[in-house]
């Protein structure tokens, strides 16, 4: 190998568990804006679902009116449980 030689390495060479890895350290904004221009590579791990299982979503603003009046609660299945 000659001295002062670097083999230059593409993003699409970076393993996906590691690029997948990398992306979760983004916020919502940045998961959503550009990065699936970077390349394909990032593109493809960006439609992975693990970065977005679990998303900051207090970066948003909130449009709730707040009212006096407990809220309901949002279930995705049936309930004959009450609340309490």
């Amino acid at each position: 190998m000659e001295e002062g030689y670097s083999p230059v390495r593409k993003w699409e060479d970076l393993d996906n568990d590691i690029l997948v890895k990398i992306l979760q350290s983004f916020d919502l904004f940045e998961l959503s804006a550009g990065l699936a221009h970077v390349c394909n590579m990032w593109r493809l791990a960006r439609c992975d679902q693990l970065p977005w299982k679990k998303l900051d979503l207090s970066v948003l603003q909130s449009n709730f009116i707040r009212i006096s009046r407990k809220p309901y609660v949002y279930v995705d299945s049936p309930s004959q449980e009450k609340m309490t």
